[in-house]
Protein backbone atom coordinates (compact mmCIF):
# COMPACT_ATOMS: atom_id res chain seq x y z
CA UNK A 1 0.00 0.00 0.00
CA UNK A 2 2.79 2.42 0.88
CA UNK A 3 4.59 1.60 -2.35
CA UNK A 4 1.45 2.29 -4.38
CA UNK A 5 0.91 5.62 -2.62
CA UNK A 6 4.51 6.66 -3.24
CA UNK A 7 4.16 5.71 -6.93
CA UNK A 8 1.03 7.84 -7.26
CA UNK A 9 2.76 10.82 -5.64
CA UNK A 10 5.72 10.32 -7.98
CA UNK A 11 3.48 10.28 -11.03
CA UNK A 12 1.69 13.47 -9.94
CA UNK A 13 5.03 15.21 -9.43
CA UNK A 14 6.31 14.10 -12.83
CA UNK A 15 3.08 15.14 -14.52
CA UNK A 16 3.18 18.53 -12.86
CA UNK A 17 6.79 19.06 -13.85
CA UNK A 18 6.01 18.09 -17.44
CA UNK A 19 3.08 20.48 -17.50
CA UNK A 20 5.23 23.23 -16.02
CA UNK A 21 7.92 22.46 -18.56
CA UNK A 22 5.44 22.78 -21.40
CA UNK A 23 4.21 26.09 -20.01
CA UNK A 24 7.76 27.35 -19.74
CA UNK A 25 8.49 26.45 -23.34
CA UNK A 26 5.40 28.28 -24.51
CA UNK A 27 6.32 31.33 -22.45
CA UNK A 28 9.86 31.28 -23.84
CA UNK A 29 8.56 31.18 -27.40
CA UNK A 30 6.24 34.10 -26.71
CA UNK A 31 9.00 36.13 -25.07
CA UNK A 32 11.13 35.86 -28.21
CA UNK A 33 8.63 37.78 -30.35
CA UNK A 34 6.68 39.90 -27.84
CA UNK A 35 7.12 41.52 -24.46
CA UNK A 36 7.73 39.30 -21.46
CA UNK A 37 4.97 38.62 -19.01
CA UNK A 38 6.42 41.07 -16.48
CA UNK A 39 6.57 43.82 -19.07
CA UNK A 40 3.02 43.06 -20.12
CA UNK A 41 1.88 43.31 -16.54
CA UNK A 42 3.72 46.64 -16.20
CA UNK A 43 1.68 48.08 -19.05
CA UNK A 44 -1.65 46.71 -17.86
CA UNK A 45 -4.09 49.17 -16.27
CA UNK A 46 -3.76 49.54 -12.53
CA UNK A 47 -7.34 48.55 -11.77
CA UNK A 48 -6.76 45.31 -13.72
CA UNK A 49 -3.57 44.29 -11.89
CA UNK A 50 -4.75 44.96 -8.35
CA UNK A 51 -8.30 43.78 -8.51
CA UNK A 52 -9.36 40.73 -6.60
CA UNK A 53 -9.70 37.39 -8.36
CA UNK A 54 -13.56 37.45 -8.65
CA UNK A 55 -13.55 41.03 -9.95
CA UNK A 56 -10.75 40.13 -12.37
CA UNK A 57 -12.82 37.28 -13.73
CA UNK A 58 -15.80 39.58 -14.25
CA UNK A 59 -13.54 42.14 -15.95
CA UNK A 60 -12.12 39.52 -18.33
CA UNK A 61 -15.60 38.23 -19.12
CA UNK A 62 -16.80 41.74 -19.98
CA UNK A 63 -13.76 42.25 -22.21
CA UNK A 64 -14.55 38.99 -23.96
CA UNK A 65 -18.14 40.09 -24.57
CA UNK A 66 -17.00 43.46 -25.94
CA UNK A 67 -14.60 41.77 -28.34
CA UNK A 68 -17.38 39.50 -29.56
CA UNK A 69 -19.73 42.45 -30.19
CA UNK A 70 -17.02 44.40 -32.04
CA UNK A 71 -16.13 41.41 -34.19
CA UNK A 72 -19.78 40.88 -35.10
CA UNK A 73 -20.17 44.55 -36.01
CA UNK A 74 -17.00 44.51 -38.13
CA UNK A 75 -18.14 41.35 -39.91
CA UNK A 76 -21.54 42.88 -40.71
CA UNK A 77 -19.85 46.10 -41.89
CA UNK A 78 -17.49 44.17 -44.15
CA UNK A 79 -20.46 42.25 -45.55
CA UNK A 80 -22.24 45.46 -46.49
CA UNK A 81 -19.06 47.09 -47.82
CA UNK A 82 -18.04 44.10 -49.95
CA UNK A 83 -16.89 45.50 -53.33
CA UNK A 84 -18.80 44.41 -56.38
CA UNK A 85 -15.72 44.81 -58.59
CA UNK A 86 -12.10 45.75 -58.22
CA UNK A 87 -11.21 49.36 -59.01
CA UNK A 88 -8.20 51.59 -58.47
CA UNK A 89 -7.29 53.53 -55.34
CA UNK A 90 -8.77 56.99 -54.84
CA UNK A 91 -7.29 59.72 -52.63
CA UNK A 92 -9.81 61.53 -50.47
CA UNK A 93 -9.24 65.01 -49.05
CA UNK A 94 -11.61 66.27 -46.39
CA UNK A 95 -11.30 68.74 -43.53
CA UNK A 96 -7.71 69.70 -44.34
CA UNK A 97 -6.35 66.19 -43.69
CA UNK A 98 -5.80 63.41 -46.21
CA UNK A 99 -6.79 59.81 -45.80
CA UNK A 100 -6.64 56.89 -48.18
CA UNK A 101 -9.70 54.73 -48.79
CA UNK A 102 -10.05 51.72 -50.97
CA UNK A 103 -11.89 52.63 -54.15
CA UNK A 104 -14.69 50.19 -53.36
CA UNK A 105 -15.49 51.71 -49.97
CA UNK A 106 -14.94 55.23 -51.33
CA UNK A 107 -17.32 54.56 -54.20
CA UNK A 108 -20.06 53.29 -51.87
CA UNK A 109 -19.57 56.19 -49.47
CA UNK A 110 -19.62 58.73 -52.30
CA UNK A 111 -22.75 57.20 -53.81
CA UNK A 112 -24.61 57.66 -50.52
CA UNK A 113 -23.34 61.22 -50.19
CA UNK A 114 -24.29 62.12 -53.77
CA UNK A 115 -27.73 60.58 -53.43
CA UNK A 116 -28.36 62.83 -50.44
CA UNK A 117 -27.03 65.77 -52.47
CA UNK A 118 -29.53 64.94 -55.20
CA UNK A 119 -32.33 64.95 -52.61
CA UNK A 120 -31.21 68.31 -51.30
CA UNK A 121 -30.88 69.96 -54.71
CA UNK A 122 -34.24 68.65 -55.91
CA UNK A 123 -35.93 70.00 -52.80
CA UNK A 124 -34.22 73.38 -53.01
CA UNK A 125 -34.46 73.99 -56.75
CA UNK A 126 -37.38 71.82 -57.76
CA UNK A 127 -39.72 74.69 -58.60
CA UNK A 128 -37.24 76.37 -60.95
CA UNK A 129 -36.30 73.09 -62.64
CA UNK A 130 -39.90 72.42 -63.63
CA UNK A 131 -39.67 75.23 -66.16
CA UNK A 132 -36.57 73.84 -67.91
CA UNK A 133 -36.43 71.64 -70.99
CA UNK A 134 -34.86 68.19 -70.86
CA UNK A 135 -31.50 69.40 -72.21
CA UNK A 136 -31.43 72.44 -69.93
CA UNK A 137 -32.27 70.25 -66.94
CA UNK A 138 -29.41 67.89 -67.81
CA UNK A 139 -26.93 70.76 -67.94
CA UNK A 140 -28.23 72.17 -64.64
CA UNK A 141 -27.98 68.81 -62.91
CA UNK A 142 -24.47 68.27 -64.30
CA UNK A 143 -23.32 71.58 -62.82
CA UNK A 144 -24.70 70.72 -59.37
CA UNK A 145 -23.31 67.19 -59.59
CA UNK A 146 -19.84 68.61 -60.28
CA UNK A 147 -20.12 70.89 -57.26
CA UNK A 148 -21.26 67.99 -55.05
CA UNK A 149 -18.35 65.89 -56.29
CA UNK A 150 -15.93 68.64 -55.29
CA UNK A 151 -17.43 68.72 -51.80
CA UNK A 152 -17.09 64.96 -51.58
CA UNK A 153 -13.35 65.28 -52.11
CA UNK A 154 -12.79 63.57 -55.45
CA UNK A 155 -10.09 65.49 -57.32
CA UNK A 156 -11.58 67.83 -59.90
CA UNK A 157 -11.26 67.42 -62.75
CA UNK A 158 -11.03 63.70 -61.94
CA UNK A 159 -7.61 62.21 -62.56
CA UNK A 160 -6.55 58.97 -64.20
CA UNK A 161 -7.44 56.97 -61.07
CA UNK A 162 -11.13 57.73 -61.60
CA UNK A 163 -12.51 55.50 -64.33
CA UNK A 164 -15.44 56.30 -66.58
CA UNK A 165 -17.47 53.49 -64.98
CA UNK A 166 -16.99 55.10 -61.55
CA UNK A 167 -18.11 58.50 -62.87
CA UNK A 168 -21.24 56.94 -64.39
CA UNK A 169 -22.03 55.17 -61.10
CA UNK A 170 -21.60 58.36 -59.07
CA UNK A 171 -23.69 60.38 -61.51
CA UNK A 172 -26.44 57.77 -61.45
CA UNK A 173 -26.58 57.96 -57.65
CA UNK A 174 -27.02 61.73 -57.78
CA UNK A 175 -29.68 61.43 -60.52
CA UNK A 176 -31.60 58.77 -58.57
CA UNK A 177 -31.60 60.96 -55.48
CA UNK A 178 -32.86 63.87 -57.55
CA UNK A 179 -35.54 61.73 -59.22
CA UNK A 180 -36.84 60.49 -55.87
CA UNK A 181 -38.05 64.01 -55.08
CA UNK A 182 -39.14 64.88 -58.62
CA UNK A 183 -41.17 61.67 -59.20
CA UNK A 184 -38.71 60.17 -61.67
CA UNK A 185 -37.78 63.35 -63.57
CA UNK A 186 -34.04 63.48 -64.30
CA UNK A 187 -33.36 59.91 -63.28
CA UNK A 188 -31.94 58.82 -66.65
CA UNK A 189 -29.40 61.60 -67.30
CA UNK A 190 -25.71 60.87 -67.88
CA UNK A 191 -23.57 63.30 -65.88
CA UNK A 192 -19.97 64.17 -66.78
CA UNK A 193 -18.16 66.36 -64.23
CA UNK A 194 -16.07 68.66 -66.37
CA UNK A 195 -15.67 72.38 -66.90
CA UNK A 196 -15.29 71.93 -70.66
CA UNK A 197 -18.08 72.99 -72.98
CA UNK A 198 -19.45 69.92 -74.76
CA UNK A 199 -21.14 69.74 -78.16
CA UNK A 200 -22.39 67.23 -80.70
CA UNK A 201 -22.81 67.06 -84.49
CA UNK A 202 -25.56 64.81 -85.84
CA UNK A 203 -25.83 64.07 -89.57
CA UNK A 204 -29.18 62.82 -90.89
CA UNK A 205 -30.33 61.67 -94.30
CA UNK A 206 -33.92 60.35 -94.53
CA UNK A 207 -33.91 59.31 -90.85
CA UNK A 208 -37.50 60.02 -89.83
CA UNK A 209 -37.79 56.62 -88.14
CA UNK A 210 -34.74 56.99 -85.88
CA UNK A 211 -33.96 60.68 -85.41
CA UNK A 212 -36.30 61.11 -82.42
CA UNK A 213 -34.71 58.27 -80.43
CA UNK A 214 -31.22 59.50 -81.34
CA UNK A 215 -31.98 63.03 -80.15
CA UNK A 216 -33.51 61.61 -76.97
CA UNK A 217 -30.19 59.94 -76.17
CA UNK A 218 -28.26 63.15 -76.91
CA UNK A 219 -30.58 65.08 -74.58
CA UNK A 220 -29.46 62.80 -71.74
CA UNK A 221 -25.92 64.20 -72.08
CA UNK A 222 -24.89 67.62 -70.65
CA UNK A 223 -24.35 69.17 -74.09
CA UNK A 224 -24.02 72.92 -74.44
CA UNK A 225 -24.54 73.01 -78.23
CA UNK A 226 -25.97 70.56 -80.79
CA UNK A 227 -25.87 70.93 -84.58
CA UNK A 228 -28.12 68.73 -86.73
CA UNK A 229 -27.16 68.63 -90.41
CA UNK A 230 -30.08 67.41 -92.53
CA UNK A 231 -28.90 66.97 -96.11
CA UNK A 232 -30.95 65.75 -99.06
CA UNK A 233 -33.81 64.33 -96.98
CA UNK A 234 -37.19 63.95 -98.69
CA UNK A 235 -39.08 62.68 -95.64
CA UNK A 236 -40.02 64.32 -92.30
CA UNK A 237 -36.46 64.33 -90.90
CA UNK A 238 -36.14 68.13 -90.85
CA UNK A 239 -39.55 68.58 -89.20
CA UNK A 240 -38.90 65.98 -86.52
CA UNK A 241 -35.43 67.40 -85.82
CA UNK A 242 -36.83 70.86 -85.03
CA UNK A 243 -39.72 69.41 -83.02
CA UNK A 244 -37.75 66.88 -80.95
CA UNK A 245 -34.97 69.23 -79.80
CA UNK A 246 -35.83 72.94 -80.18
CA UNK A 247 -32.52 74.07 -78.62
CA UNK A 248 -30.47 72.47 -81.40
CA UNK A 249 -29.19 74.28 -84.50
CA UNK A 250 -30.70 72.58 -87.58
CA UNK A 251 -28.93 73.08 -90.91
CA UNK A 252 -30.88 71.90 -93.95
CA UNK A 253 -29.58 71.23 -97.47
CA UNK A 254 -31.80 70.26 -100.37
CA UNK A 255 -29.16 68.04 -101.98
CA UNK A 256 -27.31 65.21 -100.21
CA UNK A 257 -23.84 66.23 -99.12
CA UNK A 258 -22.73 63.03 -97.44
CA UNK A 259 -22.01 62.46 -93.76
CA UNK A 260 -18.40 63.60 -94.01
CA UNK A 261 -19.24 67.05 -95.36
CA UNK A 262 -21.98 67.43 -92.75
CA UNK A 263 -19.52 66.73 -89.96
CA UNK A 264 -17.16 69.41 -91.23
CA UNK A 265 -20.00 71.95 -91.40
CA UNK A 266 -21.11 71.12 -87.86
CA UNK A 267 -17.57 71.40 -86.52
CA UNK A 268 -17.27 74.89 -88.04
CA UNK A 269 -20.53 76.07 -86.43
CA UNK A 270 -19.83 74.79 -82.93
CA UNK A 271 -17.93 76.87 -80.37
CA UNK A 272 -17.21 74.23 -77.75
CA UNK A 273 -14.18 72.46 -76.30
CA UNK A 274 -15.12 68.88 -77.22
CA UNK A 275 -17.25 67.74 -80.19
CA UNK A 276 -19.02 64.39 -80.48
CA UNK A 277 -19.77 63.13 -84.02
CA UNK A 278 -22.54 60.59 -84.66
CA UNK A 279 -25.44 59.82 -87.00
CA UNK A 280 -28.90 58.25 -86.99
CA UNK A 281 -28.27 54.88 -88.62
CA UNK A 282 -29.08 53.17 -85.30
CA UNK A 283 -29.61 54.28 -81.72
CA UNK A 284 -26.55 54.44 -79.47
CA UNK A 285 -27.04 54.71 -75.71
CA UNK A 286 -26.00 57.94 -74.03
CA UNK A 287 -23.67 56.03 -71.68
CA UNK A 288 -21.64 54.90 -74.70
CA UNK A 289 -21.67 58.31 -76.36
CA UNK A 290 -20.53 59.94 -73.13
CA UNK A 291 -17.40 57.77 -73.10
CA UNK A 292 -15.98 59.68 -76.09
CA UNK A 293 -16.64 63.08 -74.50
CA UNK A 294 -15.18 61.87 -71.21
CA UNK A 295 -12.06 60.66 -73.04
CA UNK A 296 -11.56 64.15 -74.50
CA UNK A 297 -12.23 65.72 -71.10
CA UNK A 298 -9.50 63.46 -69.68
CA UNK A 299 -6.87 64.74 -72.13
CA UNK A 300 -7.34 62.80 -75.39
CA UNK A 301 -7.48 64.90 -78.58
CA UNK A 302 -9.03 62.28 -80.89
CA UNK A 303 -11.27 59.63 -79.27
CA UNK A 304 -11.94 56.79 -81.72
CA UNK A 305 -14.47 53.97 -81.82
CA UNK A 306 -12.75 50.63 -81.19
CA UNK A 307 -14.23 48.20 -83.73
CA UNK A 308 -11.63 45.46 -83.24
CA UNK A 309 -13.93 43.24 -81.12
CA UNK A 310 -16.44 43.06 -83.98
CA UNK A 311 -14.03 42.23 -86.83
CA UNK A 312 -13.33 38.86 -88.42
CA UNK A 313 -9.90 37.29 -88.67
CA UNK A 314 -7.38 39.10 -90.84
CA UNK A 315 -7.73 36.77 -93.81
CA UNK A 316 -11.53 37.21 -93.73
CA UNK A 317 -11.59 41.02 -93.64
CA UNK A 318 -12.50 43.28 -96.54
CA UNK A 319 -10.40 45.74 -98.52
CA UNK A 320 -11.49 48.72 -96.43
CA UNK A 321 -10.10 47.13 -93.26
CA UNK A 322 -6.81 46.41 -95.05
CA UNK A 323 -6.58 50.06 -96.13
CA UNK A 324 -7.17 51.28 -92.58
CA UNK A 325 -4.47 49.02 -91.15
CA UNK A 326 -2.06 49.99 -93.92
CA UNK A 327 -2.59 53.67 -93.13
CA UNK A 328 -2.00 53.20 -89.39
CA UNK A 329 1.10 51.14 -90.18
CA UNK A 330 2.51 53.97 -92.30
CA UNK A 331 1.72 56.42 -89.49
CA UNK A 332 3.59 54.30 -86.96
CA UNK A 333 0.40 53.54 -85.04
CA UNK A 334 -0.11 49.85 -85.72
CA UNK A 335 -1.64 49.62 -82.24
CA UNK A 336 -4.76 51.33 -83.64
CA UNK A 337 -5.28 48.45 -86.11
CA UNK A 338 -8.28 49.36 -88.32
CA UNK A 339 -9.59 52.17 -86.10
CA UNK A 340 -9.81 55.66 -87.59
CA UNK A 341 -12.13 58.64 -87.98
CA UNK A 342 -14.01 56.75 -90.70
CA UNK A 343 -16.16 55.00 -88.07
CA UNK A 344 -18.59 56.83 -85.83
CA UNK A 345 -19.05 57.70 -83.07
CA UNK A 346 -15.88 59.62 -82.31
CA UNK A 347 -14.96 62.90 -80.61
CA UNK A 348 -12.42 65.66 -81.23
CA UNK A 349 -11.05 68.34 -78.98
CA UNK A 350 -11.03 71.98 -80.03
CA UNK A 351 -7.24 71.73 -80.17
CA UNK A 352 -7.47 68.92 -82.74
CA UNK A 353 -10.01 70.77 -84.90
CA UNK A 354 -7.90 73.93 -84.91
CA UNK A 355 -4.71 72.00 -85.64
CA UNK A 356 -5.90 69.95 -88.62
CA UNK A 357 -8.60 72.40 -89.80
CA UNK A 358 -12.30 71.64 -90.09
CA UNK A 359 -11.91 71.33 -93.89
CA UNK A 360 -9.88 68.15 -93.34
CA UNK A 361 -12.99 66.47 -91.91
CA UNK A 362 -14.36 66.26 -95.47
CA UNK A 363 -12.05 63.25 -95.84
CA UNK A 364 -12.00 61.36 -92.48
CA UNK A 365 -8.92 59.15 -93.19
CA UNK A 366 -6.93 62.23 -94.19
CA UNK A 367 -8.02 64.02 -90.99
CA UNK A 368 -6.97 60.94 -89.03
CA UNK A 369 -3.55 60.96 -90.68
CA UNK A 370 -3.04 64.67 -90.05
CA UNK A 371 -3.98 64.25 -86.38
CA UNK A 372 -1.30 61.60 -85.91
CA UNK A 373 1.28 63.52 -87.94
CA UNK A 374 0.73 66.65 -85.83
CA UNK A 375 1.48 64.65 -82.69
CA UNK A 376 -2.03 64.83 -81.23
CA UNK A 377 -3.14 62.33 -78.62
CA UNK A 378 -5.13 59.75 -80.61
CA UNK A 379 -6.70 56.89 -78.64
CA UNK A 380 -9.71 54.57 -78.62
CA UNK A 381 -12.44 55.39 -76.09
CA UNK A 382 -15.28 52.88 -76.40
CA UNK A 383 -16.38 49.92 -78.53
CA UNK A 384 -19.67 50.40 -80.42
CA UNK A 385 -20.73 47.77 -82.92
CA UNK A 386 -21.15 49.66 -86.20
CA UNK A 387 -20.35 46.56 -88.27
CA UNK A 388 -23.48 44.48 -87.74
CA UNK A 389 -25.86 47.25 -86.62
CA UNK A 390 -25.15 49.71 -89.41
CA UNK A 391 -28.17 50.49 -91.54
CA UNK A 392 -28.06 48.71 -94.91
CA UNK A 393 -28.66 50.81 -98.00
CA UNK A 394 -28.38 50.17 -101.70
CA UNK A 395 -25.15 52.18 -101.73
CA UNK A 396 -23.26 50.21 -99.07
CA UNK A 397 -23.98 46.54 -99.90
CA UNK A 398 -22.36 44.30 -102.46
CA UNK A 399 -18.83 43.98 -103.76
CA UNK A 400 -17.42 47.25 -105.04
CA UNK A 401 -20.35 49.34 -103.79
CA UNK A 402 -20.12 53.15 -104.06
CA UNK A 403 -19.48 53.66 -100.35
CA UNK A 404 -16.60 51.18 -100.32
CA UNK A 405 -15.03 52.82 -103.37
CA UNK A 406 -15.38 56.24 -101.74
CA UNK A 407 -13.69 55.07 -98.52
CA UNK A 408 -10.82 53.42 -100.39
CA UNK A 409 -10.32 56.62 -102.38
CA UNK A 410 -10.27 58.60 -99.14
CA UNK A 411 -7.47 56.37 -97.86
CA UNK A 412 -5.48 57.04 -101.02
CA UNK A 413 -5.72 60.75 -100.22
CA UNK A 414 -4.63 60.04 -96.65
CA UNK A 415 -1.59 58.07 -97.84
CA UNK A 416 -0.71 60.92 -100.20
CA UNK A 417 -0.80 63.29 -97.23
CA UNK A 418 1.54 60.97 -95.31
CA UNK A 419 3.97 60.75 -98.21
CA UNK A 420 3.97 64.51 -98.71
CA UNK A 421 4.60 64.98 -94.99
CA UNK A 422 7.51 62.53 -95.02
CA UNK A 423 8.82 63.59 -98.43
CA UNK A 424 12.38 64.28 -97.24
CA UNK A 425 12.55 61.05 -95.30
CA UNK A 426 11.27 59.03 -98.24
CA UNK A 427 13.60 60.78 -100.72
CA UNK A 428 16.66 60.17 -98.60
CA UNK A 429 19.40 57.99 -100.11
CA UNK A 430 18.59 54.40 -99.34
CA UNK A 431 21.52 52.13 -98.52
CA UNK A 432 21.67 49.02 -100.66
CA UNK A 433 22.66 45.67 -99.24
CA UNK A 434 26.10 45.73 -100.89
CA UNK A 435 27.00 49.08 -99.27
CA UNK A 436 25.89 47.85 -95.85
CA UNK A 437 27.99 44.68 -96.24
CA UNK A 438 31.02 46.67 -97.40
CA UNK A 439 30.89 49.03 -94.39
CA UNK A 440 30.45 46.09 -92.05
CA UNK A 441 33.42 44.18 -93.46
CA UNK A 442 35.77 47.16 -93.60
Amino acid sequence: MQVAANERRYRRRVGFSRKRGRRGAVQRRKSQSTLSKSHKRAFEPRHTRHTSRPNRKEHLASRRVQRTVVSRQSRSKLKTMKPVRKVDELQVYRGGSSQSRSAASQLLYSKRFLREAGHRDATQWGQEDRELSSLQLTRQMNQRFSQALQLEGVSFPPDAHTSYADIIALGRSYAEGYADIRNGVGGDVVLLPTTMRLGAVLCAYNEQDSIETTLKQLARLPLDEIVIVVNGSVDRTFELARKSLPEAIVVHFDKPLGHDVGRAIGAKLLQVDAVLFTDCDFTIEAEQLGAYLWSVASGVDVALNDIRPFMDKFEQQDGISYCKQWLNQELGRSDLAMNSLTAIPHALSRKAIDKIGYEALYVPPRAHALAVLHGLHVQTACAVDVITQNRLRTTNIGVGNPVAQLIIGDHMEALEAVWNWKREELNAVQSVRADIAWRRNT
